[in-house]
């Protein structure tokens, strides 16, 4: 800069911060008849919430600087949540990367207990009888009876539960 006598000369500095790009993809897996899709679930990066795109692809971009990304339980609810690269990320100037949130439903499970009550000089018992769950995605789940219960994992419908005495 020429200064010369009488002269008067601003000199001005900006500064913004460096930024780059963190890329948060969700994958939802609904193997178990979940009805979920990617714009059900929201995430979290550096205390602000964002939604998930319709197609699952979300781009955000911050300042160079390292993060972690998390999704909120109450989305999650009867799903199970995993993360790949969604912990401590680090986010360089014109640069990406990428965290990946999966979420898969869980199965619904069915708890069936055989009560035998023998006030008429009975003497059966729980083991005397087969119990049968059908339905929807189930092909005959058959248990001889437990009074403590037996838990049957099943995919979300509709099922039907009978019994036979051996």
């Amino acid at each position: 800069i020429q200064i010369d006598a009488n002269d008067i000369v601003s000199c001005t500095f900006i500064n913004t911060p460096s930024r780059g790009t963190l890329y948060v993809n969700k994958v939802v897996h609904n193997n178990h008849g979940g009805t979920k899709v990617a714009n059900n679930f929201s995430f979290t990066v550096d205390n602000v919430t964002y939604p998930f795109e319709a197609d699952g692809t979300n781009s955000v971009t911050l300042p160079a600087g390292t993060y972690s990304v998390t999704e909120p339980q109450a989305n999650s609810d009867g799903y199970s949540t995993s993360y790949n690269n969604c912990t401590n990320v680090v986010i360089v100037h014109n640069q990406s990367a990428t965290c990946t949130i999966t979420n898969s439903d869980n199965a619904p499970k069915l708890l069936v207990k055989k009560h035998v009550i023998n006030d008429n000089g009975g003497s059966a018992v729980a083991s005397n009888f087969t119990i049968n769950v059908t339905g929807t995605n189930v092909s005959d789940a058959s248990f001889a009876g437990d009074e403590n219960g037996v838990e049957v994992t099943l995919n979300a419908g509709s099922y039907s539960v009978d019994e036979t005495f051996n």
